[in-house]
């Protein structure tokens, strides 16, 4: 109990994508945990998974968030599980936020559109940096 809430927060490491998609599937807020201390990158496909399957992120600090620290919330250790236990009421509208923000800050275009045209000799249309 948090506050006088029941919460449960249940523990699984993926070993499949299959398990994981059913797993994020059964939740309302997915923490974003280091497996260890020198772990300084952010899953991109647990987030972006978790966002497409219409769940809000929330994750510890990690050295090199890269587009993630505009797009999913961070809480410090000591207060990741008790952020996301508040987070339970307003996750639909989280998730809502943090997807609109992924959708914006990291569009195909922005993130294989240069590739794609340099590779293909595509003519896509691009954004530009404002």
């Amino acid at each position: 109990r948090i506050d006088g809430r029941r919460g449960k927060v249940r523990w699984v490491q993926f070993a499949s994508c299959a398990e994981r998609d059913a797993e994020i599937s059964r939740c309302r807020v997915v923490l974003q945990l280091r497996a260890h201390e020198a772990m300084g990158l952010l899953s991109n496909s647990r987030c972006c998974t978790s966002l497409h399957l219409g769940r809000p992120v929330i994750a510890e600090p990690h050295a090199n968030p890269g587009a993630w620290s505009d797009i999913v919330e961070f809480a410090s250790t000591d207060l990741l599980v008790h952020r996301a236990i508040m987070m339970r009421k307003s996750w639909r509208e989280v998730h809502a936020a943090q997807l609109a923000r992924f959708v914006r800050l990291l569009s195909p275009e922005r993130c294989v559109g240069r590739a794609l045209e340099s590779t293909l000799n595509l003519n896509l249309p691009m954004e530009r940096a404002a």
